[in-house]
């Protein structure tokens, strides 16, 4: 099919492969029409993305030449009934099929919010953009769909499963936040729908079926070509994906009650804190600019619970009971000894109980 075709506007074929991913209800669905949603996707030719593999898309921009593709975003978005629709369709989606049907839907929407993004002057990709950052629904099922664990249901790369494109669309929301306001109403968003939840599964995948490069980038973005080596250590923990979230995460407490009141219920993280030590004891091993993001990130989850540590309350999540003992190892408050033991499962050394 050309798609000089495509391009023509009384063409309905965009208009028609939407509507297709939207009612989609089956796998075979799914998969169809996901891949003529990445083809549209225009990419530029370098080591990212890679021309003459299986899946060469419809549009590449060369270098030095502007992207005029937005015409082709706004046909998949067509006006603000349809985005509403499209992005309720994709929550559907992340709820209903899981596996690589899920990866493949949560990859679809973290790539289209990105060729938005970078249309965003635009008033349909502006909206779409809104909806995104707004939508209850759609960060509800993408924390649900990264918490499930993939166990033995598919063993190929990390990259491969929605845990990835989940830390990569909320490291992107993270780092573009336009004002307070929104950035308030999207921490109180993420809290009360799921993301602590949602990390801690994705480090757990990481952890259990990643690369060491896998893990590495969990933590940090990949290497960008025109970083230096002598700045890679630098480079990799300013754009550390999980940090960022985290560091996110603490903004607008101070500035909401409702916030505070969340984030308060979501720590202490201990397994988080552990899964972080875990990730950093097996990069051990390797150089430092690998090793030093899992610490970062560990040291801004610790730095989290610190903050929100209430010395009057039991110390296990979700408890407010006030404390009645101490632990004998780390001193922490609890009203019991059951909520002790569950706030310690999952450590392989023995703890000490009250």
């Amino acid at each position: 099919m050309s798609h000089s075709v495509i391009d023509e506007d009384s063409d309905l074929t965009i208009p028609l492969i939407t509507r297709y991913w939207v009612h989609a209800t089956e796998e075979e669905e799914i998969m169809q029409s996901s891949i003529f949603m990445l083809l549209l996707i225009p990419r530029r030719p370098g080591p990212v993305f890679p021309l003459g593999n299986s899946l060469s898309p419809l549009y590449v921009i060369a270098e030095g030449e502007p992207d005029t593709t937005v015409i082709i975003l706004r046909r998949v978005l067509l006006n603000n009934d349809a985005i509403v629709e499209f992005v309720h369709a994709t929550a559907s989606h992340l709820r209903r099929f899981s596996g690589i049907e899920a990866k493949t839907v949560a990859a679809i929407m973290e790539k289209y919010w990105s060729w938005a993004r970078a249309n965003r002057n635009d008033p349909l990709c502006s909206e779409f953009l809104r909806v995104v950052r707004t939508s209850d629904l759609l960060w509800r099922s993408l924390f649900e769909a990264s918490s499930r664990s993939m166990g033995n249901r598919y063993l190929g790369s990390f990259h491969n499963t929605p845990h990835f494109y989940m830390s990569n669309l909320a490291r992107c929301l993270a780092v573009s936040r336009d004002s307070t306001p929104e950035a308030v109403t999207l921490t109180e968003l993420w809290i009360s729908t799921g993301i602590f939840d949602a990390l801690e599964a994705s480090l757990a995948e990481v952890l259990s079926r990643g690369t060491e490069d896998e893990q590495v980038e969990l933590c940090s973005t990949s290497c960008c070509p025109w970083v230096s080596w002598t700045n890679l250590i630098r480079f990799r923990i300013m754009t550390a994906n999980l940090t960022r979230i985290y560091v996110a995460l603490s903004f607008g407490p101070e500035k909401s009650p409702t916030i505070k009141s969340l984030i308060i219920q979501q720590l202490p993280r201990p397994r988080t804190v552990r899964l972080l030590w875990d990730v950093s004891k097996k990069l051990s091993g390797s150089v430092a600019e690998k090793v030093a993001p899992s610490h970062v990130c560990r040291i801004v989850v610790t730095g989290l619970e610190l903050a929100y540590a209430s010395p009057s309350a039991c110390q296990r999540r979700g408890c407010e009971n006030k404390p009645t003992a101490r632990c004998a190892r780390c001193k922490s408050g609890y009203c019991a000894v059951q909520c002790q033991k569950r706030y310690v499962r999952g450590d392989p050394i023995e703890p000490v109980y009250i």
